[in-house]
């Protein structure tokens, strides 16, 4: 709207929103970082490490078997033992010092128990010292899995409070933006609705304006009518002969609805440029009354002039309005025609449930390609700029239209020429008559 301007909102609302993703992406980002840390404990650490207790177990078992004759335990037990450090070293990704002594020691311990199950001594010494190594390295390789486990949960709790922290600032970021932005948005439309207030008061000013001047214009022309006609009765009584007689009731009439127009457009100005809802005319009669009345205008123009279509319906504005509107596009018509070969003006009228369709097309030279919209301004012409007038018509056309809740628009003909239309509402009773 005219006077404020809608960025420091946006910029606001985008700043909000900017900050939630990245909060949002921020803690997913840490979440996958603290999850991949919990599946290496889950998957990798633990399983290791539950293998390695169950098998310092057992060979702390087998130092115990030992003492006593009971060889088939132990090898049960040692086969156990070795079955579950190999599984232990095959899942190793990472090789230290103890786990590489272990797999020397281990295969070395693995001959002692060969050459002892081949004898039937049971009191072997290099069995139990390499034994013994191989717990102690078990041992050690377990403290190493336990100190890296702590590592991770260590990272993980890291992690957690560098991502509250982090979260909980853009949490506070956001708040202070949407302050911000609801600050902003109530300034912008508190602003709003002064430029509303403005707007309005505008308009009722230039209601004023417009009543002010249609009084005066129709007090302007209300005695020169007048005064034609006290002229056409005058000449009337003392000329009585037939043709006389018609060129004074062309006349008359003609004034009658010039009078009508005034009255009608004074009523609407006085209304503050809203139609009464009681408005309604006969749209059939304004049609033919109109074209009766221009075919002199059009005979002297050379143009001939057709009304091909006139609907009986009832259109929701009073006499004058459609008088306005028919007569500027036919006039206007009629005034750009004239000189051209073929001369023709056409007049053709539709409704539909709900609309009386007008047009008037011409054979004059038609419009300039994109000036469609600009024709229905005031003060601008045609591609004819030598015609007489102000360049007022079309625009008081399209005024009076859009003021009744209907369209106006200019097209060109298939040959040559123009076709302006216009589109009028219908009353309820206008639109039983258009549908039967």
């Amino acid at each position: 709207m005219t006077g404020t301007s809608t960025w420091p909102v946006v910029i606001a609302v985008g700043a909000v929103v900017c900050a939630f993703t990245a909060a949002t992406a921020y803690s997913t980002y840490r979440s996958r970082n603290i999850e991949a840390s919990a599946i290496e404990i889950s998957e990798q650490l633990s399983p290791r490490i539950e293998r390695m207790a169950e098998s310092r177990l057992e060979l702390r078992q087998i130092s115990l078997l030992l003492k006593s004759d009971v060889r088939t335990e132990i090898e049960e037990n040692w086969l156990r033992a070795d079955d579950k450090l190999w599984s232990y070293l095959n899942g190793i990704t990472t090789w230290d010092e103890p786990r590489t002594e272990l797999v020397a020691h281990l295969r070395a311990l693995e001959r002692e128990f060969e050459r002892f199950f081949q004898s039937q001594n049971l009191d072997s010494m290099a069995l139990r010292e390499s034994l013994q190594r191989v717990s102690d390295l078990t041992l050690a390789c377990l403290e190493s899995d336990a100190a890296q486990a702590r590592e991770l949960a260590e990272r993980i709790e890291r992690a957690h409070r560098r991502a509250d922290h982090i979260a909980f600032s853009l949490d506070g970021v956001s708040a202070v933006l949407a302050i911000l932005a609801a600050v902003l948005l109530r300034r912008y439309l508190h602003r709003q609705a002064e430029v509303l207030a403005a707007h309005a008061q505008l308009s009722e000013q230039r209601a004023q304006e417009l009543q002010y001047f249609a009084e005066c214009v129709a007090h302007d022309i209300a005695s020169p009518m007048m005064a034609a006609v006290i002229a056409l009765d005058r000449v009337g009584r003392v000329a009585p002969d037939e043709t006389t007689q018609r060129v004074v009731a062309r006349g008359r009439s003609g004034l009658d609805r010039a009078t009508q127009i005034v009255r009608d457009i004074l009523s609407f100005a006085r209304s503050g440029a809203h139609p009464d809802p009681k408005d309604r005319t006969e749209a059939s009669h304004i049609l033919e009354q109109i074209v009766d009345e221009t075919r002199i205008q059009a005979a002297a123009a050379h143009v001939d002039l057709y009304l091909k279509e006139a609907p009986h319906c009832e259109v929701a504005c009073n006499p004058g309005i459609l008088a306005s509107i028919t007569e500027n596009l036919v006039r206007n018509a009629i005034k750009y025609t004239s000189g051209s070969a073929p001369a023709q003006v056409e007049i053709r009228a539709t409704a539909d449930a709900r609309m009386l369709h007008l047009e008037v097309e011409d054979t004059g030279p038609g419009i300039l390609p994109g000036s469609e919209d600009q024709i229905f301004e005031a003060y601008v012409r045609g591609a004819n700029q030598y015609q007489p007038g102000l360049g007022i018509g079309l625009a008081t056309v399209k005024k009076l239209a859009l003021a009744h809740r209907g369209r106006v628009g200019v097209r060109a003909a298939q040959d040559r020429g123009s076709i302006f239309w216009v589109e009028l509402p219908l009353t309820e009773r206008g639109r039983d008559l258009a549908v039967t």
